[in-house]
Formats: structure tokens, C-alpha cells, sequence
């Protein structure tokens, strides 16, 4: 504000307030800084003349692509309270196609289980007793000829790989192997990286253990083999994988604007022929101000995989600035694979996109005032293309449109026990899980 009124936009200020009924004030921060946040940087980039600058017309792309996402209609109701699916909480939600049926909503449970519910019905179409600990995270990579792979991570630092055999009659959730030593507890985030036919898939493992695991997986030999693992500095919060996406524009990551398949879905993953690229991810790792950018590499032909830290994507305005009150926990790429929404632990979700011409994420857009709980839990997903949903205290979930920060509702999903977990679906669908043992579908 106070660049605002030093360079004489004071005007423009106040009309704009008055259009928008918000008015700047010290003991509103959240609002005020929201403010700033759509107009001084908006102010800066029209001012200054940045005629040759790469990097200043890729976010400037990337910034105007994530400005015509459509709102879309924001869920609102649940049309589906699924109990009895688990016997405590539900720790984590991961989604999946069934062929002929739709979709479906995997959940993990602090009773160590493994379920599936029928979005269109919610009913329960299969549940699997896949650990002895509980289940803190699942990853699903989809498009495979028996039926889609779906990783598990346990509280007691096992890895079990299932597959989900939605399709058949009765539909089941076989176990088909078990890492029990791919960390010490905690496995809070995973990730798969689609490879090449006839390579051997592979997972990404998180944890509180301070480390990240690859595995390989075979399911038809009924293995999951620990690969290597790389020290993190701190709790692994979440994790996604991080591709080139078929007609993407932008950078290493994502395709800016388009429409289709992202991240989780399958993507088509693009390189030279006869050379494709090494699977990347993105990290975050509590008490961290960036993003930890970790690639796959392979010394040579046939030599056994590495990770390492490839970059460090900042969550401030300047990557070089690392002062920052707030780190990254939860992580989900948008439908199109362009935007990638990051939850922090200070009530603000960051949109993150391409920000120079290499591709580097920056913060494209911030989204305030989200309430928060004492022991809060970092939700996030999108519901359709271009609404962000996050979750808040006292069990609700706030809706943002995306392309213009709007909060544009507020689920009260499962007041007032707290929103231990959230996934959207590109169709626009949601589905929240809680403490209080439930399952809710909006549509």
C-alpha cells in the first residue's frame, strides 16, 4: 500500500476499494495484503518496460494463462456421506477411473485398510486389510493393462504396493507386495513416475524419517525394491512428480493452458527420441522456504538409479530471498498440469507456475485467509480446472477461484471435526475424509 500511495495511485486505490468493498486496515492484514498482492505487482510489471526479458514474458504467460481458468460451479453440498468404510480416521484420499463405471475414491485408514467408494453411488466396492499400522498416503498411477497400481505408506515406515481390480466382479484390492524397511515411520507423501513400456514403474517414497526412498516396483513378480534414498533436512510433507507435458509450453514442468490430463493422470511424458528425460519431483519438506526439485539419474546404461537435488524452487516473490514465516505441506497439480497449488502452514495457499524462461516455479498467485486450526491438517486439490479447495478450521473446505483469488465457498464438510484429507477431480467433484471416521463426496 505504501508504494502504492508514494507513487500516486492513491486514487486508483480508493476506487478500487470502494469497487470491492475492502478497505486497507492494519487489523485486516490478510485482506490488505490480498490487495497488494492484486494490484502492486500488477502496477510494477505494467510500468516498467521489460522489452527482450525472457524470463519476464514467460510468468507474464504463465500468469495470464492461469487468469483465464474458468470458476466453474464450486461444490457445496455433499452428495454422498460414506460411513463405515473405515474404523478411525481416514488419513488420505487418492482417485481412480473404473472402465464403464466412473470414478472412484480410494481412502486409507488409521486401521490399517484400504477401501474403495463408487463416486456416482457411494458405495463401498472393496476394502483390504494392507497393513498393521495405519495408512498416512496413497498414490495411484493409472493406465495399466490388469488395472491401475496403487501405493500405500504406513505409519510403521512399510511400503505396500496393491492393485485396485475395480473393474471385476466382485471388485478387490489384492496386495501384491510389501517393502516393510523403506523408512524408519511415517511415510506421509508418495509419488509414481510413469516410465517407458517394459520399465519397471517407479515410487517415490516420503517420510519424517528426514529422507526420500525410490523403489522399483514389478507386479507381475510381486516386488517393490528400495532403489536408493536421499537425505531431505526435515519432515517430507508431499510430493508430487514433476513432467513434461504433451503440448506443454513452459519450462521443464507443465503446459501451461492446457486442457486435459496432468501430473496424475498419466500424462504423456515427452523427450528426445531415444532419449527420455529423468523423472523429476518436487518435495516439501517442513520448516523448509523452497521446494526441493529431485531428479532420477542413472550413471550409465544398466547402472542402479540415484537421487539427488537438482533445484531449489523458492515460495517468496525472490527466489534468492529466504526469509520467509511459513513452509510448504501440502502439494496438487492443477487438471491442465500448468499450476501447481502448494498449502502452507501460515493460512495462504501459493499457486506456483512456470517464472523465468528455464521454467523455474515461482508464485504466480496468493490465496489468503484461510482460517486454521490448532493442529491443523494441509488438504488441498482442485475441483475442476479452475477452483482451488483448501482445507480450514472447524472441518470446513474454502473454494478459490483461482484466477482471481475469490474465495467462492465455504463446504462445511465435517464440522467440527477437523478435514483430515481432500481430493479434487477434474470433473469438478471433491471428496473430503475426516477424523470422525467419514467420507464425503460433493458434486
Amino acid at each position: 500500500m505504501q508504494y502504492l500511495a508514494e507513487h500516486g495511485w492513491s486514487k486508483a486505490l480508493a476506487a478500487l476499494e470502494s469497487e470491492t468493498g475492502t478497505r486497507y486496515d492494519a487489523g485486516r492484514l490478510p485482506l490488505g495484503s490480498h490487495l497488494l498482492d492484486l494490484v502492486c505487482h500488477e502496477v510494477l510489471a505494467e510500468s516498467e518496460d521489460r522489452t527482450g526479458d525472457a524470463d519476464w514474458a514467460a510468468r507474464r504467460a504463465a500468469t495470464r494463462a492461469l487468469d483465464a481458468l474458468p470458476l466453474g460451479p464450486a461444490p457445496l453440498e455433499p452428495t454422498h456421506v460414506v460411513q463405515g468404510a473405515h474404523a478411525g480416521c481416514v488419513a488420505c484420499l487418492a482417485t481412480v477411473c473404473i472402465p464403464g463405471k466412473g470414478a472412484a475414491v480410494l481412502s486409507g485408514g488409521a486401521d490399517g485398510c484400504l477401501a474403495a467408494t463408487e463416486v456416482a453411488t457411494g458405495a463401498v466396492l472393496a476394502s483390504s486389510s494392507v497393513a498393521g499400522s495405519g495408512v498416512l498416503s496413497l498414490a495411484v498411477l493409472p493406465d495399466q493393462e490388469a488395472g491401475p497400481l496403487v501405493a500405500a505408506g504406513c505409519m510403521d515406515g512399510a511400503v505396500v504396493l496393491v492393485r485396485a481390480e475395480l473393474a471385476a466382479s466382485p471388485p478387490s484390492l489384492p496386495i501384491l507386495a510389501t517393502c516393510a524397511g523403506a523408512h524408519r515411520k511415517y511415510v506421509t507423501a508418495l509419488a509414481w513416475a510413469p516410465q517407458p513400456a517394459g520399465a519397471a514403474p517407479l515410487l517415490l517414497s516420503g517420510s519424517w524419517d528426514e529422507s526420500a526412498a525410490l523403489h522399483a516396483a514389478d507386479p507381475e513378480a510381486h516386488t517393490l525394491s528400495t532403489l536408493c534414498r536421499l537425505p531431505c533436512d526435515g519432515h517430507v510433507e508431499g510430493l508430487v512428480f514433476w513432467p513434461r507435458i504433451s503440448g506443454g509450453a513452459a519450462g521443464r514442468g507443465a503446459g501451461v493452458g492446457t486442457p486435459g490430463r496432468g501430473p496424475g493422470d498419466g500424462a504423456t511424458v515427452q523427450g528426445d527420441v531415444g532419449d527420455p528425460p529423468a523423472p523429476r519431483f518436487l518435495a516439501a519438506v517442513r520448516g523448509s522456504t523452497v521446494l526441493l526439485e529431485l531428479v532420477v539419474e542413472r550413471s550409465g546404461p544398466g547402472a542402479d538409479p540415484t537421487l539427488r537435488i537438482a533445484n531449489r524452487h523458492g515460495l517468496n516473490e525472490d527466489p534468492d530471498d529466504p526469509h520467509l514465516s511459513f513452509s510448504a505441506r501440502g502439494l496438487a497439480w492443477s487438471p491442465c498440469g500448468g499450476f501447481l497449488a502448494v498449502a502452507t502452514d501460515a493460512g495462504r495457499v501459493l499457486l506456483m507456475g512456470p517464472g523465468d524462461a528455464a521454467g523455474a516455479l515461482r508464485p504466480l498467485r496468493r490465496l489468503f485467509g484461510l482460517p486454521l486450526d490448532r493442529f491443523q491438517n494441509w488438504g488441498v486439490g482442485w475441483a475442476g480446472a479452475g477452483v482451488v479447495c483448501a482445507a480450514g478450521a472447524g472441518g470446513a473446505v474454502h473454494a478459490f477461484h483461482a484466477a482471481t483469488g475469490k474465495c467462492v465457498g465455504v463446504l462445511r464438510a465435517h464440522t467440527p471435526a477437523a478435514v483430515r484429507a481432500l481430493v479434487g477431480m477434474e470433473d469438478g467433484q471433491l471428496a473430503t475424509s475426516s477424523f470422525d471416521g467419514s467420507i464425503r463426496l460433493f458434486a
